[in-house]
Formats: structure tokens, sequence, C-alpha cells
């Protein structure tokens, strides 16, 4: 897909302590549908943007993280596969049908504030002695995340229902931090990987149980969508040459008419075994 990336320089953002630099996709370029989600309080959502598959060896997943409209941080994440394989994996997102989705996720995570961890370098990213840990819906106070909770293939897992186990949201700089977690961080280099900073994650920490959405009894808050899967928003021109907005029938702004040699939206790489999915 040929969605635009926007260029974020020291754009503000709501968990505080630093500002967000790097591209990303705006929210008035995104699909009618993701923005009605990006709009709902009730959830923090990951949109992902890009990922490359490099086969067994791993790949990279880069997105960004949204709260009621606005752009909290931006993460990375190891690659998105059909099937799992150990440390090179990042969790299913939470939309069963793009094609078909209304703004209301089929499935969302838990977040869950947890002291446990065997990471000592996760630690460093806890506020108040706290993790932030994802599950699924079988598992609403706890650390695990279920094949039968999440939109995969029946043989996604690699250790019958348990899908993953201790996902954390922590600092780290590229997918090599990961075996499943999201890294999160307030500048994302070109290459997307980020400039690791473990107060981003401690910040985010604080916002999210600053506004009440994480913390005890708080359950279903998380929601992931994976940008390469839904269908460009498609435009129109009208008579006079303005671009719309099919979905909104809204003109879209700043939008110049030029022709363009068509590209193939799916490019591969020379690498043998490597595959790249990018918008």
């Amino acid at each position: 897909m040929s969605y635009s990336f926007a260029n974020a320089v020291n754009l503000s953002t709501p968990i505080g302590g630093g500002n967000l630099n790097g591209k990303y996709i705006n929210f008035d370029s995104l699909p009618e549908s993701i923005k009605i989600l990006l709009s709902n309080p009730r959830y923090v959502v990951l949109v992902r943007e890009t990922t490359t598959i490099q086969g067994n060896n791993g790949g990279r997943t880069s997105g960004t993280l949204w709260y009621n409209k606005r752009v909290l941080a931006f993460t990375v994440e190891d690659a998105v596969r059909t099937k799992k394989i150990y440390g090179k994996t990042a969790i299913p997102d939470t939309i069963q049908d793009a094609s078909k989705f209304n703004g209301i996720p089929s499935n969302v995570y838990n977040i869950n504030l947890t002291p446990i961890t065997s990471g000592d370098w996760i630690k460093k990213s806890f506020y108040n002695g706290k993790g932030m840990v994802i599950s699924s819906k079988s598992d609403p106070g706890g650390r695990n995340i279920y094949e039968s909770d999440v939109f995969t293939s029946s043989t996604f897992a690699d250790k019958g229902n348990l899908a993953f186990g201790g996902c954390f949201f922590h600092a780290g700089d590229s997918e090599a931090s990961s075996a499943g977690c999201i890294i999160v961080a307030y500048t994302r280099k070109s290459d997307n990987t980020l400039v690791s900073t473990q107060q981003a994650t401690i910040n985010l920490n604080k916002y999210l149980q600053s506004i009440q959405l994480i913390g005890s009894g708080k359950t279903q808050q998380f929601a992931i969508v994976n940008l390469w899967e839904f269908p460009e928003p498609p435009t129109k021109t009208n008579a006079s040459a303005v671009i719309i907005n099919s979905e909104t029938n809204q003109p879209i702004q700043g939008v110049k008419i030029t022709k363009e040699t068509p590209i193939n939206n799916e490019e591969q790489t020379n690498e043998e075994n490597t595959t790249i999915y990018e918008l």
C-alpha cells in the first residue's frame, strides 16, 4: 500500500518526558475505520505500519502507538508471521478481517501491571516497581496470550494453546531487544529502529495509570492493527480537479494532481528467502 508518511519533528506526546521525532502515518491519512478506533477512549491502539520478514532469521515491524487520536510513542517489534518462530515473531493483531472492519476491534488484549519479570533490563522500564505485560482475554490478570483467543492459523503456536508469555512494553532500539515484546521510544530512525530510552516506557506506564486505563481490575484495553491488511483509503477526482476521499466525501487538503507511473506495491528484495511487506 502507498499510504503517505508524515515526519514528526518535536511532536508533543501526552505521556511527556520528550517529543516525538520520526516518520509515521498521521491520523488524516488513515482509513476511516481505523480513525474510528483511534477516537475511542477505551483503547490504546498500536498501528503497525510496516513489517519485513527475513526467512527464519528475523525481520522488523514498525508501529505508532495511539490513544484518543494522539500519538503516544513509536514502537518496534519482531516480524509479523503466520507461523511463530520463537524469539522472532510479533504477537498477533486483534482484527479478524480488515476488509470488514467497522472501527470495533474483533478482539483486544489486556495490559496488566506486574512486579515480576526474569529480565533485569525490563525492570529498568518499570514505573513504581511494576511493568506493563500483555495478556489475552482468557488470562485477564495474567501474562499469557493463548492461541484460542487470537486470529491465527491453528498451527501458529509452538507450545500447544500457549502462543506467548511475558510480552512486556519496555525499552530497546530494535527487534533484537525483543522476543515478542513491544519496544517503545520517542525517536524513530530512518531504518525503523529506535533511539533507546527507558523514560518513554516509564512515562507511558505512568500516563496510562493516570487516566485510569490500566491498573487493578482494568482489562480489554489494547488493540493492534496491521495497516498493510487494510485497503488504502479510496480517492476520486471531481470536475474541479479536487481530490475527494470517497469514504467521507470530503476534499483532501493540500493534495496536487500529478501523473505518475504506477508502481508495484509489493516489493521484493534480491536476497534469497526474504520477503518485504511495506506500505
